[in-house]
């Protein structure tokens, strides 16, 4: 294949750019409403009850659908299993120490790659270098909305797009010192929520801004027809030349250029397959006519109150102050003859009864569109056993669904992180225990087609205790069956989430100093160590303690990734 031009690759990066600008400008709304229902932030994003003498409710059903499923999903730290390479190269336990270690690690951007993947269609992960003496910690990971990341939407399958990119901001010392210095035009970090150019800032006019409050956009995109990885900016004087361009440092295992983005979709449009669907879409329509009910009950409740009509002059300002007052047994003298005409009660309408019905019917399409049962949330019901039977096997296979979503990328990541692991480990010596045996990170070590396996975490809290209760009532059972100790009390600390720590042999501790891998330690036959001779990694570890930082290559970058 012929090479492109310079011109032709700046074409390629600003009409990917101004496609996937115009399709997120198009959806800005309904992303807009869907994290201020989240947020409990309802009425930010619609004109409902704008009168200031209305009462306004807000319930947190948005809150607690989105926070159910995460719940669900990370009922545990992820991990993942590792099955050998075909040809026998590389340490499969080493690589799953190491895999799990990251994982347990970044559990919260886990988290917040599936909160963004729920409230909108979807979301990506993104490996970046970092700074650390640690070489285990030298590759970081970052959740990415969907916004903010290009995909080729033609493409029938992740694997065979042309191109993926992403677009952060970077400030202009950062720019300096990555690209040099160059004629920057810099602007205010713009959020997609909030555009900078919509923003009444009275400090606009101040010419002199520190190089840290200003930013260039910043596209990386990875072209895998012709192998290379660009970058480019539009807030600069000649936009017609890339940034910087580079081969694509990342390969899979049979040497296919990958991208250092993973995604994460929980649904998809069936004929467009690279475009997700939002789970909060399914549920926010019933949110909205859930605060309009609540809100208008809320303004009738407050309506709802003691009014009279009383004849002029025929009660005094005393007495209308005791009746106000609502004293029981107060006497009210009145000077007339005929007590009826002087006082009346205003009548009220009650409220329908329709409204009632119409609340349990908005309540029903909710639990219908959350899959989720609300006993499987703790949340207590009046469901027979039957019932609860029923609906857990049903929340059960919807949670197992998403399950299978967030395990592709569980799995992807540390089949990325591997890989980036493998291209920085060099003569630098890193230490990690594998069942109380230290051995040394090498890329001859970590390198290999390996197969990724996520252990499935998911779990709701009904299903969860349910298995405890289970095991521990099985305990004895395994014991005669001659099931080894350490086992069953593995298998009791994974589900019991307790300490790493009760896991772990002290000799090893003491014979080596702290773990750097930071997973169980111990022999998992109890043998003893006192006259196993040193391994090279023995030596190592004890001469060294722990690794020394590398620097490492620019297989992906953006905001706080350098």
């Amino acid at each position: 294949m012929a090479e492109i031009t310079q011109q032709e690759k700046v074409h390629l990066v600003r009409a990917v750019l101004t496609d996937h600008e115009s399709l997120w400008e198009q959806r800005q709304t309904d992303m807009r409403r869907y994290k201020a229902a989240y947020m409990t932030d309802f009425y930010k994003e619609r004109n409902a009850f704008d009168d200031g003498a209305q009462l306004r409710v807000e319930t947190s059903d948005a809150y607690n659908y989105i926070e159910g499923f995460i719940a669900s999903l990370f009922s545990k730290a992820p991990a993942v299993e590792i099955g050998g390479d075909v040809q026998g190269k590389g340490n499969k336990a080493l690589v799953k120490e190491i895999s799990n270690r990251f994982l347990f690690d970044q559990k919260t951007q886990l988290e917040l790659a599936s909160r963004l993947a729920l409230i909108y269609p979807n979301a990506f992960i993104k490996l970046y270098p970092r700074h650390s003496e640690n070489l285990l910690d030298q590759v970081g990971i970052r959740a990415c909305s969907p916004w903010e990341v290009i995909v080729d939407r033609d493409a029938n399958v992740w694997e065979e797009q042309r191109f993926i990119g992403h677009i952060y901001w970077e400030n202009i010392a950062e720019m300096n010192q990555r690209f040099g210095r160059k004629k920057w035009i810099p602007v205010k970090k713009e959020n997609y929520f909030k555009p900078a150019s919509t923003r009444e800032d009275p400090y606009d006019q101040v010419t002199s801004v520190p190089d840290s409050f200003m930013y260039c956009k910043v596209v990386e995109l990875y072209d895998f027809v012709n192998g290379k990885l660009y970058f480019w900016t539009p807030n600069i004087q000649n936009t017609d030349r890339l940034l910087e361009e580079t081969d694509i440092p990342l390969e899979s295992a049979d040497g296919t250029p990958v991208s250092p983005i993973i995604p994460l979709y929980y649904s998809r449009v069936p004929d467009q397959p690279l475009d997700g669907i939002s789970a909060m879409k399914r549920v926010y329509d019933q949110v909205y006519e859930k605060n309009i009910l609540r809100s208008f009950w809320a303004n009738a409740v407050r309506r709802d109150t003691r009014q009279f009509l009383v004849r002029e002059g025929a009660i005094d300002e005393e007495a209308l102050a005791k009746i106000t007052a609502g004293v029981d047994g107060a006497m009210i003298p009145v000077d007339t003859e005929n007590l009826a005409g002087v006082i009346s009660v205003v009548p009220s309408v009650p409220i329908s009864s329709n409204h009632d019905r119409y609340l349990q019917q908005i309540d029903s399409d909710l639990a219908k569109g959350s899959v989720m049962a609300p006993f499987t949330r703790g949340e207590a019901t009046k469901s027979s056993a039957t019932e609860v039977a029923a609906l857990a096997q049903y929340t059960a296979s919807e949670i197992g669904r998403l399950a299978r979503e967030r395990d592709m990328m569980i799995e992807e990541i540390s089949e990325r992180y591997i890989q980036a692991l493998s291209l920085i480990a060099g003569d630098d010596k890193e230490i990690v225990l594998v069942d109380g045996v230290p051995e040394l990170v090498t890329p001859d070590k970590i390198t290999g087609k390996f197969k990724y396996t996520a252990l499935d975490q998911a779990s709701t809290p009904i299903a969860e205790s349910v298995r405890r209760q289970q095991l521990l009532q099985l305990v004895p059972v395994l014991s005669n069956l001659g099931v080894e100790q350490w086992k069953i009390r593995d298998e009791v600390i994974r589900l019991f989430d307790l300490p790493r720590s009760f896991s772990e042999t002290p000799e090893v501790q003491e014979e080596i100093g702290p773990r750097s891998g930071g997973m169980p330690a111990g022999r998992p036959d109890g043998a003893p160590y006192e006259n196993r001779p040193d391994s090279p990694e023995m030596a190592v570890a004890k001469q060294l303690g722990s690794g020394r930082g590398i620097k490492l290559p620019p297989f992906g970058s953006g905001p706080g990734m350098t």
